[in-house]
């Protein structure tokens, strides 16, 4: 490329001023947001697609709405967006600057006088606010999302239970209640030959044989109950040592999903929780450590939004000859290798074998990676060698 094509492309050989900052600023944005935008949709619609299916069957079942199902998935999308924006990011990053190189673009900035440092702020730009969409939810959203789309789900199953039990399917409504009838009538309500294995409770699981039942339940379905009689009932111990075995000429079982539970998980807790939960006395050494990496995880992964974005820009430069294929292969592979890092440390900090803090070592990694990038960019140009 001779330098009086290069002068001629006015869009870029604009003397160093503040106008030029700002057109290149918004070339830079421009050329991101496409592809940022597709891969946030793309990665949406797959892990959505990939979190409803094992949920359609006893969904379906259930005579779900459509207002209803749409409320499902606006509560699993912010369990989503933890991977995918950083995912989105870094892909939108390194296609974008893929792209400028590949066409000879970069090429041409840095002949016109644009190095790497003025590249950077609008890059910082776009990888900030995707920390800053990324910190809050994994601190307020996710959370959040996760106990109400629990609560919901068992709500829509409870009514579910309260309309009638399906014939020879094994039904779970909740973890560790399964429930199968041979038989049905009166719309699911009355049953014939039932099974239910119940063991929602850690300390003590149950299994139900009963040669009949009847579903009985109050008109919105709140409260659902199941008559059992003829039938006997096996108490397992959770250490096998304790069993027995009962019969019975009518049993009551309520089928109450724990809509509003007490306790609440590590993935429902907000940031305070979870250290109040890791600081309580009395703890295990072994529940300390799982609450502070849900802590630093928490915190973390967002960083690596921001860390990913930054490396994606040098990336994209220098393997911009890739092609679309090469480049989302890269991006994908480089965001499972950080991902990788951060579960395999997080698996070491729960155990114990290095400290809660060592989840960072993934961000630390990668960020070095990147200064490490941008300065050979700054002293060699977009092209190796």
């Amino acid at each position: 490329m001779s330098r009086d094509h290069l002068l001629g492309r006015k869009e870029y050989c604009l003397f160093i001023s503040p106008s030029m900052f700002s057109l290149l600023n918004q070339l830079i944005w421009r050329e991101i947001s496409i592809p940022l935008l597709f891969s946030m949709l793309t990665l949406t619609a797959l892990l959505l697609l990939g979190r409803l299916i094992p949920l359609l069957e006893p969904l379906l079942g259930s005579g779900i709405s459509l207002g209803e199902f749409g409320k499902l998935v606006i509560l699993i999308v912010p369990t989503l967006l933890l991977v995918i924006v950083p995912v989105s990011c870094m892909m939108g990053v390194l296609l974008a600057f893929m792209r400028l190189a590949r066409d000879g673009e970069m090429l041409a900035l840095f002949a016109c006088g644009v190095g790497p440092r003025q590249m950077v702020m609008p890059v910082g730009v776009i990888c900030l606010v995707a920390w800053g969409i990324s910190l809050v939810t994994s601190t307020t959203w996710l959370p959040e999302s996760k106990a109400r789309s629990k609560v919901f789900i068992a709500e829509v199953m409870q009514k579910a239970l309260a309309r009638g039990i399906p014939e020879q399917v094994f039904l779970t409504p909740v973890k560790g209640l399964t429930i199968y009838c041979n038989k049905t009538s009166h719309g699911g309500r009355r049953l014939k030959g039932v099974y239910i294995k119940d063991s929602r409770r850690k300390e003590l699981s149950y299994q139900i044989l009963a040669r009949r039942g009847d579903i009985v339940a109050d008109p919105k379905g709140r409260q659902v109950v199941l008559k059992l009689k003829d039938g006997t009932l096996t108490r397992v111990g959770d250490d096998f040592t304790r069993i027995d075995l009962l019969g019975f000429d009518s049993y009551i079982l309520r089928l109450d999903l724990d809509l509003h539970e007490p306790g609440r998980g590590r993935g429902e807790m907000g940031l305070g929780e979870l250290l109040k939960e890791a600081r309580a006395p009395g703890n295990s050494n072994s529940r300390t450590w799982r609450y502070l990496t849900e802590f630093h995880k928490r915190l973390a992964i967002p960083v690596g939004t921001f860390v990913l974005g930054m490396l994606a820009a040098p990336l994209g430069i220098f393997f911009g000859r890739a092609g679309l294929s090469g480049g989302v292969a890269l991006g994908l592979g480089t965001f499972l290798a950080y991902y990788l890092l951060i579960i395999f440390g997080g698996n070491l900090a729960e155990s114990g074998v290095v400290p809660a803090s060592g989840l960072w070592f993934s961000n630390l990694l990668f960020g070095i990676l990147a200064i490490w990038l941008w300065r050979l960019l700054s002293r060699k140009g977009p092209i190796l060698g």
